[in-house]
């Protein structure tokens, strides 16, 4: 009878002890113990909001155009005041003559001043003389700068440079290439 008490302890123990592990090894890796749940979908939000075939003009305090902003769709979140775009293009008249953005997607911070843009990011002036490729780009619309930490390729008709990180000052034109610059120019050919 002791034989088959301290048995049936053992066996009690062993069982808390796996579910005391599979409990810890699911809460350290992130993981949901609900199966079919993703943190990503507990931690989702639902928008409140959103705008098939957004348009959106804004300004600066003395009333004049910052930029232009369309996006085939526009999602707000309401907690975290959020705003995703799809397939976003930017018109940025702080500066004469403007530049031009666009990607895939895109979100908008709660200041309303930053706009990160992702997956296949173009940037260029108005004359598109000069593209800038990038795969993620922040545009900081009262500062008047564009910058990212990845890879970018920059185009013109002379030439291609390609780096990782950079910063552009967009009244200026001025580029500030970060790291692992590598650039290939032709000279220009003269008129016969």
């Amino acid at each position: 009878m002791v034989l088959k008490t301290l048995a049936k302890q053992r066996f009690n123990l062993l069982i808390v002890i796996a579910l005391l592990l599979i409990f810890i090894t699911t809460w350290e890796s992130g993981q949901p113990p609900i199966p079919g749940l993703s943190p990503d979908e507990e931690e989702q939000e639902a928008p409140d909001s959103y705008i098939d075939g957004a348009e959106s003009q804004h300004f600066d305090e003395a009333g004049k155009l910052v930029y232009k902003l369309d996006a085939t769709r526009a999602e707000h979140l309401p907690n975290s005041d959020l705003t995703y775009l799809t397939k976003p293009h930017i018109s940025y008249y702080k500066t004469t003559p403007p530049w031009y953005a666009s990607s895939q997607r895109g979100t908008i911070l709660p200041d309303g001043d930053t706009i990160n843009l992702s997956d296949n990011v173009v940037l260029q002036r108005e004359e598109r003389e000069t593209q800038l490729h990038t795969s993620y780009l922040t545009l900081l619309a009262n500062a008047k700068i564009a910058k990212t930490d990845r890879a970018v390729k920059l185009q013109s008709i002379d030439g291609e440079t390609n780096a990782v990180g950079m910063q552009v000052f967009l009244e200026t034109d001025r580029f500030k290439l970060h790291a692992d610059v590598v650039g290939r120019y032709e000279q220009a050919k003269s008129l016969p």
